[in-house]
């Protein structure tokens, strides 16, 4: 693991030494102090500009599961380190896709429609009053009886008029046998 991370940073030991900082980073690393080790390589890659801390701070939000941060830290370092092997590049895109499926796995699933009530049902036959129909028949038409079935206005030869008939007191029709 720590080999996997260090790789690359101990081929040039030959022509530089090591920071204190970056042995330091490498502790926090290996310790499991990740935020500590980013924070560190972070403050390494500022002040050089060497690629190669990229891919360590990417290596540690990997350990940190902490996909978005990786993929743009392995990115970065794929756009910025200039002389990398073929093999450095295929293992950078297996972390990349290891985190892309990390953060996938991570995604929250999609909402769910809202489950919308049935319609109501279509309308029945016509059982409202109807012009012509009589007091008698509006009232049987509607499912009720009417204590006023057969009044008269006063002054008036003719049954109540629908709005009329709307106005009085209406009871529920008994059950028939």
């Amino acid at each position: 693991m720590l080999g996997t991370l260090f790789a690359v940073t101990s081929a040039p030991a030959l022509a530089a030494p090591v920071d204190k900082r970056e042995r330091e980073a490498r502790t926090d690393f290996a310790a499991g102090r990740y935020q500590k080790a980013v924070d560190m390589f972070a403050q390494l890659f500022a002040d050089t500009g060497d690629p190669l801390y990229l891919r360590n701070i990417g290596r540690c939000y990997q350990k940190m599961k902490r996909a978005q941060e990786a993929i743009d830290s392995f990115q970065e370092y794929l756009l910025k380190g200039k002389n990398l092997s073929q093999s450095e590049r295929q293992e950078i895109d297996g972390f990349i896709k290891d985190m892309q499926a990390l953060k996938a796995s991570e995604a929250p699933p999609p909402p769910t429609p809202a489950v919308m009530p049935p319609p109501p049902p279509p309308p029945g036959p016509a059982t409202t009053p109807r012009a012509g129909w009589g007091h008698d028949t509006a009232c049987a038409a509607i499912g009720t009886t009417c204590d006023n079935a057969g009044e008269r206005p006063a002054g008036s030869g003719r049954r109540r008029s629908r709005l009329a008939h709307r106005r009085h007191r209406h009871q529920p029709r008994a059950a028939s046998r």
